[in-house]
């Protein structure tokens, strides 16, 4: 159904989690798995960008950064470089964004700009559309340790795009405790996707 390259980011040290978020148990199964089955909803076959040998068990591409310990930046860098093309970024710390979401940003976004979503006034760099054409950009903010990710959205004009829905999409997991929080919602039969 949609025909763009995904990527999914979980090339970060995790300092907070204590290790690899992605492959973290979130009932009983990756935490990255949430994604990449609601992504095979959409039709799409992410390509993951990590740096742990498990990622290979998920039969998908997985490649590391380019450049490491840039975060987020770095891996959209990886990205671009590795697809030629325009490419939509998700979070592997995200792992309950779900399909309408997805298919909102890419229903609403802008052509040839940085699409990125909004939800409740807070915007989410790691849930957006960003072009091939930004690839020289990306690499210059890298080489001069500019790693931030508002002021790259700032200085690019990013397309902003604001959910009119609720979303439980966006709750980063990012701790111990955040995944104890995770695994008690799903519990009480949590919707996940």
């Amino acid at each position: 159904m949609i025909t763009i390259k995904t990527y999914l980011l979980s090339g970060g040290k995790s300092s907070r989690m204590g290790d690899d978020k992605g492959l973290k148990s979130l009932s009983g199964k990756p935490m990255i798995s949430y994604l990449v089955d609601t992504l095979q909803q959409l039709d799409i076959k992410p390509v993951i960008i990590a740096h742990h040998p498990n990622y290979k068990s998920f039969g998908l591409t997985v490649i590391p950064d380019k450049i490491k310990d840039k975060g987020p930046l770095g891996g959209i860098y990886t990205a671009l470089s590795h697809a030629r093309e325009n490419v939509l970024i998700i979070s592997a710390d995200t792992p309950f964004v779900d399909s309408q979401t997805i298919e909102y940003l890419i229903r609403h976004h802008i052509a040839d700009r940085i699409n990125v979503l909004d939800y409740n006034g807070k915007t989410q760099p790691l849930c957006g559309l960003y072009p091939f054409r930004l690839l020289p950009e990306v690499e210059c903010n890298l080489i001069a340790n500019k790693l931030k990710m508002m002021d790259f959205l700032a200085e690019n004009d990013a397309n902003s795009i604001a959910i009119p829905f609720e979303s439980n999409g966006f709750r980063n997991i990012n701790t111990p405790e955040d995944l104890s929080k995770a695994e008690h919602e799903i519990s009480n039969n949590f919707k996940t996707a």
